[in-house]
């Protein structure tokens, strides 16, 4: 652990739960540090990242905020296509809960498949926590069911 400015930062691999929640597991803490959503700066299930711990104020959890993602853990998920604004618009619903945003495909990337089919996306960019990923799909799955 080192420190910044009055921060403590530290590295260690989160787990994120299907409510969005994360928990940063680090050799340098006797528990998880919880992670809120609004702190994850794009934090992914499984990721090495970058962290700083909250001064605890007569709390039992330690809370902390993401600085950075160090590695990722995973980068393509199977999901479910969903077409918005009259097909305009397309994003990939993730199966996997622990995904808690949707990844966006451009329109290219969407004339190529159909409103609720099953596909394979791999995040290509992600770099505001305040928009969606970016994704292209790397394989039709096929229909959904």
């Amino acid at each position: 652990m080192k420190k910044e400015g009055k921060k403590s930062v530290a590295k260690g691999i989160i787990g994120i739960t299907s409510k969005g929640t994360g928990y940063v597991t680090s050799a340098g803490f006797d528990m998880d540090i919880q992670i809120e959503p609004q702190f994850l700066n794009t934090a992914l299930h499984g990721d090495e990242v970058e962290f700083f711990v909250f001064p605890q104020i007569e709390k039992e959890r330690l809370d902390g905020e993401i600085i950075r993602v160090l590695w990722r853990a995973k980068m393509e998920f199977v999901g479910t296509v969903d077409k918005r604004k009259g097909n305009a618009i397309s994003f990939i619903v993730p199966d996997d809960k622990r995904m808690y945003t949707d990844i966006f495909i451009s329109p290219a990337e969407s004339g190529r498949v159909r409103n609720n089919w099953k596909v394979l996306v791999r995040i290509i960019k992600w770099d505001d926590p305040k928009k969606n990923p970016e994704g292209r799909i790397v394989k039709v799955l096929g229909k959904k069911g």
